[in-house]
């Protein structure tokens, strides 16, 4: 139908990983599956928004995530990132220290847009509250990149929901390194898997602190079933 034909005919789909061993002659071979797995994940969890009913202006949303965005020039870039860190750290009551979009683009891959931290003790929380569907994993984008700036960059990623006597539970808890060895920077994803379930209409919380080096950069986040 025309609604599964949608991954395909706009090219919705996350490019293979930019690898040394990802050679020129393998590029379009390597797209085209990134292609088939995006649409065949999409048909599979009913990710179209239109519904069975007979009302086709009737809307039903069936995406598996509550959150998913990835920082892209001319798409979701540095003022829909400001306002999502802004609007969701306010909730959590956590004043975000040493954490700001950046978006210089002068300096290559390393200094493309991103929520970056600027201080060795940097932190911040987001909170989602009375969230619409049950959540078993985060996925994290981020940049691994090289040289002295990246030295020793480390991020502990803490997901927790909030319990009847409003303390926090956590539910997973994951350290992610920024420095690469190697002298390229890639952009990566980490899924943070869940202990449990954190069921709908439960309050979500994500706490980041730099706990190595004085910066890490955030290029996209997933919150999903």
């Amino acid at each position: 139908t025309a609604e599964h034909n949608m991954i395909p005919n706009n090219h919705l789909y996350l490019p293979p990983p930019l690898t040394r061993e990802l050679l020129r002659k393998d590029v379009e071979e390597k797209h085209a599956e990134a292609l088939i797995s995006a649409q065949e994940s999409y048909v599979a969890m009913g990710c179209s928004n239109k519904t069975a009913g007979d009302d086709d202006n009737e809307l039903e949303d069936r995406s598996p995530c509550i959150v998913s965005w990835i920082a892209t020039p001319g798409g979701y870039g540095a003022p829909q990132i400001s306002h999502f860190m802004d609007r969701h750290s306010k909730n959590s009551g956590v004043p975000i220290q040493g954490w700001k979009t950046e978006n210089q683009l002068a300096e290559g891959w390393g200094n493309k847009i991103g929520w970056v931290a600027t201080q060795s003790d940097a932190t911040f929380t987001l909170q989602f509250d009375r969230i619409e569907k049950d959540v078993n994993s985060v996925t994290v984008f981020y940049l691994r990149s090289y040289g002295e700036k990246w030295d020793e960059s480390n991020a502990r990623f803490t997901v927790s929901t909030i319990d009847g006597n409003n303390h926090d539970k956590v539910m997973s808890t994951y350290d992610i390194a920024g420095f690469s060895e190697d002298r390229h920077s890639l952009t990566l994803s980490q899924e943070l898997k869940l202990s449990g379930t954190i069921g709908k209409g439960k309050s979500l919380r994500i706490k980041v602190d730099l706990i190595g080096g004085s910066t890490f950069k955030i290029m996209g986040l997933m919150i999903c079933t």
